[in-house]
Parts: structure tokens; C-alpha cells; sequence
């Protein structure tokens, strides 16, 4: 009976070991890392079916889940945001649109993941909220500033097209400008770029 009841914690507790791992391997082994964030949220899953009715063990097994989600969904935007740089700086033919329309569904999703894991940490009681945001209010982490530059970001990509001139040609004036000679447009324009 113990160790039944204490294998949710267990299941945890190496589901928090594999999301560790993960980051440590997301830029160097994206396949590795996915796989291991995969476990991580099934294993959390499992401990969260496992807690018996204990709402310690499934609010930590939830929060773990959640992470290990955002943690999934990151990867698919590191993949995004490398095959968009890598079509960029080819020669050959590919749709903008496409490539900027995954890169802003994977920053929408992100962006829903942490509303949510905020909503969460925020409503969590007991121990577990406490810690958490104990440690993010000492590390300073505003949750929100995160989530609207995410939303800036999504943003953006979403009007790459357009930026980039793909139904029409473009030209932008980039001004190179000194702050340390106060102007209007916020220094002394040294020189400019036409691009």
C-alpha cells in the first residue's frame, strides 16, 4: 500500500528529471529532447490519473504536464523558426505565408499554454503555489510581460508576408540614428539605408 500510494510521486518526480534532461539537449538533440518531453507529459499524466483524490499530487502532476506541453510546443517552434531560416538563406522557391503561418500557430499555442499554466500557478494552494510563486516573484518572472511578447511575436510573424513584400515590392528607409544627440525621431541621423 505504500508504495502504491507513493507512486505518483515517483512518477513526478522523473517526469520533472526527464524535463530537466530535455533542456539541457533542446538545442544540441531536438529529436531526444522531444522524445524525452513526450514522456515527461506521459508519465505526468499517469501520476496525475494515480493521485488517488490527493490534490497535492495531482495539482504538482498537472502543473508538471502543463510545462512539459509548453516545453513540447517550444520544440516544434524551434523547428519552425530553423526551417524558416534555412528556406530564407536558400536559393530555392518556397511559401512565406506557410512558413510564417506555422511559425505564428506554434507562438498562438504557446501563448494559450502559458495563459493557462499562469491561471493555474495563480489559483494553486497549498505548498506547491506558494513555492512557485515564491519563485517566480524572486526571480522575477512576470508570467504576463512573457505572454504579450509572445502575442507580439505572433503578431508579427503572422504579417511577414506582407512585410517582406510578397504580394507587392517593398522599400523601407532605415535611419541610423545617434541618441546620445537628442532629435524628434529620437537622435541625429548619421546616415540611412534603402532597402
Amino acid at each position: 500500500a505504500l508504495f502504491l500510494s507513493l507512486t505518483p510521486i515517483y512518477m513526478i518526480i522523473i517526469s520533472i528529471i526527464l524535463l530537466f534532461v530535455s533542456y539541457k539537449t533542446s538545442l544540441s538533440n531536438t529529436n531526444l529532447s522531444s522524445n524525452l518531453v513526450t514522456k515527461s507529459m506521459q508519465i505526468a499524466n499517469m501520476g496525475r490519473s494515480l493521485s488517488f483524490g490527493n490534490n497535492f499530487i495531482y495539482d504538482t502532476a498537472n502543473i508538471v504536464h502543463e510545462i512539459a506541453s509548453l516545453g513540447s510546443e517550444g520544440i516544434v517552434l524551434v523547428g519552425a523558426g530553423r526551417q524558416f531560416v534555412n528556406k530564407i538563406t536558400d536559393d530555392s522557391s518556397y511559401d512565406l505565408n506557410h512558413e510564417s503561418n506555422l511559425i505564428s500557430a506554434s507562438l498562438d499555442k504557446i501563448h494559450t499554454d502559458i495563459s493557462f499554466l499562469q491561471s493555474d500557478v495563480n489559483e494553486l494552494k497549498g505548498f506547491i503555489g506558494n513555492y512557485l510563486r515564491a519563485k517566480l516573484s524572486k526571480r522575477n518572472i512576470d508570467i504576463g510581460e512573457y505572454k504579450s511578447k509572445i502575442y507580439e511575436a505572433k503578431n508579427l510573424f503572422s504579417r511577414t508576408s506582407v512585410l517582406l513584400g510578397t504580394e507587392e515590392p517593398k522599400k523601407y528607409l532605415i535611419l541610423f540614428q545617434n541618441n546620445m544627440e537628442l532629435r524628434p525621431t529620437g537622435g541625429f541621423i548619421g546616415s540611412f539605408g534603402l532597402v
